[in-house]
């Protein structure tokens, strides 16, 4: 009925079987006491544009930190904080932080509700917990809608920087070899990356693939792109056909309640594969 369709479409997700990928995990707390009112210990910084992602840092001296990615310009009243902003745990700057420096994407990106996202835009962030590969704990990926990160030609939608940010690793190229010299960068936005509960040297991430329905790529940790993963997926779109972006997800387990290792994926779609229910 009408009703269940738009739930259907409200919560919208998608199972898919996931083989072995780097371990790590994104947490993401809110400013609140455990009872939900406000912490009034944490004054957030003035930003200048609104903030997509949020995570909590775990790792080293960092532990305990912020960091958060929009496509704000200004964090503090200071203009070379922009797009992301490392927060100390009562929200004022750490400007132990640099953020790199991103240029606009001319890429038609689009929000998970279909409207246009900025041109420079930080949408999801990620902490490296456990090293793994290339992977060495406290690095952090950046994903977003923006190209030539650190003005590095194909450093273009998905980058990874030391815990202190400043300029991408050129040991993770987001193309699809993994490296800088033949293989063509990422063409559209990401909207989401995760890691999963594994023992290999790659990533999971979520990418808005426009003009295209099959919305997820999944990478190693020098950034190529395992070609059997995407080649598996089905189609996320609307119940009459028209692709669209998965917005968010995460690695569940058994001991999540899953029926074993599984990637669960979100976004405005209610036909996935032609099922529509």
């Amino acid at each position: 009925n009408a009703k269940g369709t738009k739930m259907r479409r409200g919560i919208a997700v998608a199972i898919i079987s996931a083989a072995m990928c780097l371990t790590g995990i994104v947490s993401a707390n809110a400013t609140v006491v455990g009872w939900g009112g406000r912490d009034v210990t944490f004054t957030p910084p003035t930003l200048n544009g609104p903030v997509n992602t949020i995570i909590q840092l775990k790792v080293g001296a960092n532990a305990g930190k912020y960091l958060i990615g929009g496509s704000f310009t200004n964090a503090g009243s200071n203009a070379a904080i922009d797009y992301v902003a490392r927060l100390n745990a009562d929200g004022t700057i750490d400007t132990g932080f640099t953020p790199p420096a991103l240029s606009p994407s001319a890429n038609n990106c689009v929000n998970g509700d279909g409207t246009a996202a900025a041109t420079t835009d930080v949408r999801t962030l990620l902490e490296v917990q456990t090293t793994s590969g290339s992977n060495t704990a406290g690095k952090i990926y950046i994903g977003g809608n923006f190209i030539t990160a650190g003005g590095t030609a194909k450093m273009n939608y998905l980058i990874r920087v030391n815990a202190a940010g400043g300029a991408p690793n050129t040991g993770f190229w987001p193309t699809a070899d993994g490296t800088s010299a033949t293989s063509a960068s990422f063409g559209n936005c990401v909207n989401t990356i995760f890691t999963g509960e594994g023992s290999g040297g790659s990533l999971s991430l979520i990418t808005v693939l426009q003009g295209n329905a099959r919305v997820s790529k999944r990478v190693f940790d020098t950034g190529a792109v395992v070609s059997t993963f995407a080649a598996n997926l089905p189609a996320f779109e609307t119940p009459s056909g028209t692709g669209k972006p998965a917005t968010t997800g995460f690695y569940c387990t058994a001991a999540m309640g899953c029926p074993g290792d599984r990637y669960v994926i979100g976004g405005d779609f209610a036909n996935v594969g032609g099922n529509t229910k």
